[in-house]
């Protein structure tokens, strides 16, 4: 485990509407939310925007960005807007692409950290987004490594997995049932619902459904009474729906939706024979968690996560020793399929074509999967070797690919290929049990 400086690893929530940021605690030894001025009083939320001033090579962010926007002294930007539209934007003749804004972005950051923090430097960040497609990682990964951050001391983790690390760091008694976060803002209302299974290794694994109810709720039904009983009744409804069968220890209620009094029904209904919290920094503490896992110290080693944005299954290829068939693991369950690939040569031994087991940790169910190396030239048994790589392409599909390397000077290498992409099966997807 990498002791790194307690003072210098921060989470960060980047989210549509706010970025937030987490840093270890060194006396408390535990995570805390950065408090940060706006607005004239303390605030724990950053707006995700950015400010040209006009005629300047200067930029400001959040708040600041907000104010100066209102006093029309330069160009506001939604920061997530642009990278999610991709094709940049222009301000005063000059274009600006995603990533060089999000680099800019993070300085002004990175500058306003060091400064409420009273650090000279920051060596370890985890970065918490809603959805970690690989642009998205590639692009903050980058940004961060061009402020200074070496690869290594980066994690960038799904909202749903910085709500794992956060649960998982709270007293038992929250998590001895399934616990239940329902995030309600501008940009919709998702549900994200945690179980601890037991499974048959000494590893726990723990588990996660979500569901996306935006078409159901949306903070414009809040702007009037009619709108807020209606939206109350329908969360009432969705709640017992959900709830139905399941034994919930605590729910986490996050999100500006939250801040007003509306759900006068389902509230009730929620605390009964449960414990409720609100607030909006669960994200961002579970992004600093997150970092203190990685760079400081890890207490979760025996938990194995199964969420978006993580592998669901362990990858084998069936090998052969002298008389013992044996598997060697290449790819495991529970990693981030952007961050994970393999790659082993070996010597065919009168087979035509590679086996691979495919098994979910959840349920042990396996599944073989072919890899036909028919093409391949024919030559003596145990002439020929093969370099076997697999990677994922998403969280759902992985590509595994044969080149054959031929056999030093007796037989060279033809430079052919087999390549197949797989799609996980519904079988062993991972799901609650």
């Amino acid at each position: 485990m990498n002791q790194a400086n307690y003072n210098t690893i921060i989470g960060i929530d980047f989210s549509a509407a706010y970025t937030q940021v987490s840093y270890l605690d060194e006396e408390k030894r535990t995570v805390q939310s950065m408090r940060v001025p706006g607005g004239g009083e303390e605030t724990y939320l950053i707006p995700s925007r950015i400010l040209k001033y006009k005629g300047r090579t200067l930029w400001c962010i959040g708040e600041e960005a907000m104010r100066q926007a209102e006093r029309r002294t330069g160009t506001l930007i939604d920061l997530p807007s642009v990278l999610k539209a991709e094709q940049g934007i222009t301000v005063e003749g000059m274009h600006y692409t995603g990533s060089e804004l999000l680099f800019i972005f993070l300085k002004e950051l990175q500058q306003l950290v060091q400064t409420t923090l009273q650090i000279s430097r920051i060596t370890h960040v985890a970065v918490s987004v809603d959805v970690p497609d690989k642009t998205l990682v590639d692009r903050m990964t980058d940004a961060l490594m061009q402020l200074g951050i070496s690869r290594d001391h980066i994690r960038v983790v799904s909202h749903t997995e910085s709500f794992l690390y956060y649960v998982l760091h709270q007293k038992r008694e929250i998590w001895n049932n399934q616990v239940v976060m329902m995030n309600f803002g501008r940009e919709g209302f998702i549900c994200r619902i945690m179980k601890l299974a037991s499974r048959r290794s000494q590893n726990n694994c723990v588990l996660t459904e979500e569901y996306d109810f935006s078409q159901d709720l949306n903070t414009r039904m809040l702007s009037s009474p009619d709108g807020m009983e209606q939206a109350d009744q329908i969360f009432l409804s969705l709640l017992k729906q959900l709830f139905q069968g399941r034994i919930v220890s605590a729910v986490y209620l996050t999100g500006e939706g939250f801040e007003k009094a509306w759900a006068k029904e389902s509230i009730p209904f929620l605390c009964n024979k449960r414990r409720v919290f609100q607030g909006n920094n669960l994200i961002v503490k579970g992004a600093g968690f997150c970092a203190r896992e990685y760079f400081y110290a890890a207490t979760l080693e025996h938990y194995l996560f199964q969420c978006p944005g993580l592998t669901g299954v362990n990858i084998s290829l069936k090998t052969s020793l002298p008389n013992v068939e044996s598997e060697a693991v290449l790819l495991k369950a529970g990693v981030r399929w952007y961050e994970t690939e393999a790659y082993v040569e070996g010597i065919l031994d009168r087979v035509s074509h590679l086996t691979f087991q495919v098994t979910s940790p959840v349920t042990g169910i396996g599944k073989a999967v072919y890899l036909e190396l028919k093409e391949f030239p024919r030559r003596p048994h145990k002439t020929t070797r093969v370099g076997v790589h697999v990677f994922y392409t998403d969280a759902e599909h992985f590509v595994i690919e044969a080149a054959d390397l031929g056999f030093g000077e007796f037989f060279p290498a033809s430079g052919l290929k087999v390549r197949e992409t797989i799609a996980l099966p519904q079988d062993v997807e991972r799901r609650l049990l």
